[in-house]
């Protein structure tokens, strides 16, 4: 017992100092399961019951207690209360949570694209990218591996992304970027749940940061290294007290060394809050920060080159909330602030040129600070969220009302939402739809318009919609449809080359499909592939994702769930993609990975090989991803 007292404690400190260091490195850098339910983690120890006959019948009567003195008896009273029960945990172990999810409802045909914190984990994905691979209609494109910059195409277009922060808009801020979200720099490694919905318009990604409800204490860390020098490193630590208040910690620190190209970088995020929830109402301040650095990334064969990059960007809001969500009204106000702000190493032209990339002597630091206010409704199966969303930055104030409404039966479930957004430009008008008469049979769809206001955008007004259809073999689910996107004006991608260019296209029309489900014996299938009926540029003309996976409990010599294992070969598939403005064009790939999981208790030992035959490719012209990288490590979580 004494030896794993000490254990624990080692852990706990170690995963302190991963969250220590995080924070150390965070701020002088110049350059999550939450609530501990019965997941696949989850210890679940099973009663023992002892058999009646086995307990000896007290003869004698249970409110009194008779002592014999000679012929007397004297008869003594006894409590009729029963003995209090020390091992059994307060009835107010668990805490309410703290702020009011208020995402969009999502209608997809069998289990919808929702990743819960271990779902995440699981999956073995360091980059939001590799989980939005799953998607039809999802490309995602990035020169290198952890340290490079990541942009992802929804229905051919990079510039159809949008990701919510506990409510809070995640603005591109970096005017290199054209308008386009980086997702490196997005904090994927603190969610709580993670839900992608696929709109008509546009692929819209909702985070609900870590969160935990329970007064015991709770550590995790997250120890992976790898080839190209990688490692990562994670703790997190939570509590949560009796009168509602809660504490979290988390920090994440990662290294890459690639000393072919020059492709090196790190990076350091850090999560922090301090809140109190109550039933009917929540109040917490939360900090949420990354910052790195990228080396000189130079192209293969060629003279072009990505410029050094430092910058750190971060966020703090404070959240309050009144009300029950899912059982009546409610109301949610997000006060935050964002600032980017960067630390590049500048060059001037002649030293810049002899590098392969332009001079560039600005730095960039940028703040915005987002106000939403938020009403909501949820009775009979419906739900009615109205939003306010206020931007300030620049000099210049932006307001952005919205509303929606959904509502969802077994049979049919419909969605409407509206927005006047004045800082993008747009107004957006959407509805989606769900239709499944029986079991096994399913039509799903979605259409929507963006009305362009010319002084805010360069993009024409126009419209999108998608159809889909399904059919459930057991529980696989095998899908097929159809996605039209209008006149476009195709942002190009310019944080990895400034020559490339935006493209106007005219109406596109594709296929999709998709297998998903569970097929037998433990093997599921996860596969999705899109087809555009002509090429466009920043979009192969073919692409397909797929995971043939089994995952096994061994129930018969493990019972208790204590164990699991998990075999998840994967191959992915693109066409050549067309960049304007550049030399050359991405060719095509096929690569192999295989991903390789085993869980006793509430640890995880993991090991993955990325690019099994080894081949040269590219996502960006010129840029070689990893020939092949083998990472592995442990991932680790307990409580008191």
């Amino acid at each position: 017992m004494r030896g794993r007292v000490m254990r624990v404690g080692m852990m706990r400190q170690v995963a302190v100092a991963v969250i220590v260091w995080s924070v150390v490195a965070a701020t002088g850098s110049a350059q999550t399961p939450g609530t501990p339910s019965a997941g696949r983690d989850t210890t679940r120890t099973t009663p023992v019951s002892v058999p009646a006959d086995t307990v000896r019948q007290d003869t004698v009567r249970r409110d009194t207690v008779s002592t014999k003195s000679g012929r007397d008896t004297t008869v003594v009273p006894t409590d009729h209360r029963p003995a209090k029960d020390t091992t059994k945990p307060r009835a107010d172990s668990i805490q309410a949570r703290i702020g009011r999810d208020h995402g969009p409802l999502s209608l997809e045909i069998g289990d919808a694209y929702t990743f819960t914190r271990d779902q995440y984990f699981a999956t073995g994905a360091f980059m939001l990218t590799e989980i939005l691979e799953r998607l039809p209609g999802v490309l995602p494109i990035q020169s290198g591996w952890l340290q490079s910059s990541q942009a992802v195409a929804y229905n051919g277009d990079l510039g159809r992304l949008r990701v919510f922060y506990d409510g809070v808009e995640m603005d591109e801020l970096e005017g290199r970027q054209n308008g386009i979200v980086d997702l490196s720099a997005i904090p994927a490694w603190s969610l709580d749940r993670m839900t992608i919905t696929r709109g008509a318009n546009e692929l819209r990604i909702d985070l609900r940061s870590w969160e935990y409800t329970n007064v015991r204490p709770y550590t995790q860390f997250d120890v992976y290294e790898g080839d190209l020098n990688t490692t990562v490193y994670r703790g997190f630590y939570a509590k949560r007290f009796y009168n509602g208040t809660g504490l979290q910690f988390a920090g994440e620190r990662f290294n890459v060394n690639d000393t072919r190209l020059g492709a090196s970088g790190d990076r350091t995020g850090i999560f922090a809050r301090y809140g109190i929830g109550r039933p009917i109402w929540s109040l917490d301040a939360t900090l949420v920060r990354t910052g790195g650095h990228r080396s000189l990334e130079k192209q293969y064969l060629a003279f072009d080159a990505i410029a050094p990059y430092t910058a750190s960007n971060s966020m703090i809001y404070l959240r309050g909330a009144w009300g029950r969500e899912g059982s009546g009204p409610f109301v949610q106000f997000v006060g935050a602030s964002r600032v980017l702000k960067e630390y590049s190493t500048h060059f001037d032209v002649n030293t810049a040129g002899s590098y392969g990339f332009p001079s560039d002597t600005a730095d960039t630091t940028t703040s915005m600070a987002q106000y939403v206010i938020t009403a909501g409704f949820d009775k009979w199966g419906g739900r009615v969220r109205l939003t306010d969303r206020y931007r300030v930055g620049n000099h210049q104030h932006f307001n952005a009302p919205s509303a929606s409404f959904d509502y969802a039966t077994s049979i049919l479930s419909v969605s409407a939402s509206a927005e006047h957004d004045t800082y993008q430009g747009f107004t957006r008008l959407e509805v989606d739809g769900r239709i499944q008469p029986v079991p096994f049979f399913a039509v799903s769809g979605a259409i929507g318009t963006r009305n362009a206001d010319a002084d805010r955008t360069v993009q024409p007004s126009s419209r999108s919609a998608r159809l889909e259809a399904g059919v459930r073999l057991n529980n696989l689910w095998v899908l097929g449809g159809v996605i039209t996107r209008d006149t476009s004006f195709l942002n190009a991608p310019t944080m990895f080359d400034s020559a490339f260019r935006n493209f106007p296209t005219g109406r596109t029309t594709g296929t999709t499909m998709a297998v998903r489900g569970p097929v037998l014996w433990g093997f599921s299938l996860d596969a999705q592939g899109t087809h555009w009926r002509r090429g466009t540029p920043y979009a192969p003309q073919y692409e397909f994702v797929g995971e043939l996976k089994y995952f096994t409990q061994w129930l018969s010599k493990f019972p208790r769930k204590d164990f699991s294992f998990t075999f998840a070969p994967r191959l992915e598939y693109r066409d050549a993609v067309i960049f304007p403005g550049n030399t050359g064009d991405a060719p095509p790939s096929t690569v192999y990975s295989l991903m390789v999981q085993i869980r006793i208790m509430r640890g995880v030992a993991y090991i993955e090989r990325r690019n099994l035959a080894g081949i040269l490719y590219e996502q960006v012209p010129g840029y070689l991803m990893p020939r092949g990288v083998t990472a592995y490590g442990v991932r680790w979580y307990f409580f008191d």
